[in-house]
């Protein structure tokens, strides 16, 4: 009795065991240049089920093993291959209309696909369409918690597939430009809403992505080579002119570096104690807010305001909460002088906030004794338009406030 099977049955079969898992492709492509003939075809190419790409976005990482099938899959239009690569592609290399009009392709079949588009329509500038998009993503998920879990998935699968943090959207995103309905004031048990779910998640894709969550953290580990290389290399890397001068930017947007449990702190105070001043501000804020009021941690965060907008405004606070209310009133006015408008304003605070949390902040009421609630009410007494639920003359009051149970 003959053995023979038709190549077009075969083909079937290896296209049928494809759509369970691409894996089980594996020992068709070894067995020899006939069946690795057979498995490239656009028939099990495009129909293979490359779902554990989706679930581990370091597979289509460019190191990965797995990239080259994957790259094969792109070619044939398989649609979670495009997804990925248009996916990796953008959020790597920067904007472009191939790999934007793949990832349009890929929303038709995914859900993720679709939010990922939109996502990525506003990254790349493409603001209103993007928004338009994303309305239409919450209008197709279940319930809103639904779109926050996929958000979530999809920033993972950025970041395993290796995010470069090169600011590659800084010209074409510019997030202080949109105003969410909602100011981005929400009740203290909510920190998204429906009206600023596309500005949050954009944010941290085309700004906070690529300057802040990078996880390369270049700045401080190109020190790492020197300090390994040796005793002699160590000391010029510790030396006052390299310390004082460290970029350590990601200690601001990264506040867990700063967190007493963090392999980085031993080099954060080493800056601190030549006078880096960022590290002045990140070190008197994590002291501030986690052991309370002290006089010399105010004065190293007072020489450290005028670094940036985000110093400026965590000194003002910190002086609220310490008791100093006319002074800090003072500085939080003139923080408000300096940003483009509210908010940007809202922006700032919102992650000045964010990096408390992230450093440690205990919760153990460190400024109860010390705050001055009556003294500081706002003019408006917390009476807006339905509009909106802060204002300029409440914008000290409320964050003062949210600092204090906080900390």
């Amino acid at each position: 009795m003959s053995t023979y099977i038709p190549e077009h049955l075969v083909s079937d079969i290896i296209r049928r065991v494809g759509e369970e898992d691409f894996r089980f492709l594996g020992p068709f492509i070894a067995a020899g240049p006939a069946y690795m003939q057979l498995v490239y075809t656009n028939e099990v190419m495009r129909t293979a089920n490359l779902h554990e790409f989706f679930e581990h976005g370091e597979y289509a990482h460019e190191d990965s093993i797995y990239r080259h099938f994957l790259q094969k899959c792109f070619e044939y239009g398989n649609p979670t291959a495009k997804y990925m690569e248009s996916l990796r592609f953008l959020t790597q290399k920067g904007p472009s209309q191939e790999a934007m009009d793949s990832l349009g392709e890929s929303a038709e079949h995914s859900i993720f696909g679709h939010y990922a588009y939109g996502l990525l329509l506003i990254c790349c500038g493409a603001v209103e369409d993007g928004k338009e998009m994303l309305d239409g993503f919450l209008q197709r998920v279940d319930n809103f918690a639904q779109g926050v879990m996929i958000a979530e998935h999809v920033e993972d699968e950025i970041q395993e597939m290796g995010l470069l943090g090169f600011r590659i959207f800084w010209d074409y995103f510019k997030p202080t430009q949109h105003r969410p309905v909602c100011m981005l004031y929400h009740p203290v048990d909510i920190l998204i809403c429906k009206h600023c779910f596309a500005l949050t998640y954009a944010t941290r894709c085309g700004s906070i992505y690529d300057i802040v969550k990078a996880h390369l953290l270049t700045s401080i580990l190109t020190h790492c080579p020197f300090i390994a290389a040796g005793p002699t290399i160590k000391e010029a890397v510790y030396s006052r002119e390299v310390l004082q001068k460290a970029d350590l930017s990601e200690f601001i947007y990264n506040g867990e570096l700063a967190a007493e449990t963090s392999m980085f702190r031993p080099f954060l105070l080493k800056c601190y104690e030549k006078g880096n001043i960022t590290a002045l501000f990140v070190e008197s804020l994590r002291r501030l807010t986690q052991d309370g009021p002290s006089q010399d941690a105010l004065d190293m965060l007072a020489e450290s305001s005028t670094l940036n907008l985000n110093v400026l405004f965590a000194f003002g606070m910190m002086l609220l909460c310490c008791g100093a209310v006319e002074d800090g009133n003072y500085v939080v006015d003139a923080f408000l002088d300096k940003v483009t408008d509210l908010t940007e304003g809202f922006l700032i605070a919102d992650q000045v906030e964010l990096q408390i949390k992230s450093m440690g902040a205990s919760g153990a009421c460190v400024f109860y004794r010390h705050f001055n609630l009556d003294q500081l009410g706002p003019i408006c007494k917390l009476v807006h338009p339905p509009s909106f639920d802060i204002c300029e003359h409440c914008f000290a009051f409320t964050y003062a406030v949210r600092f204090l149970n906080m900390c």
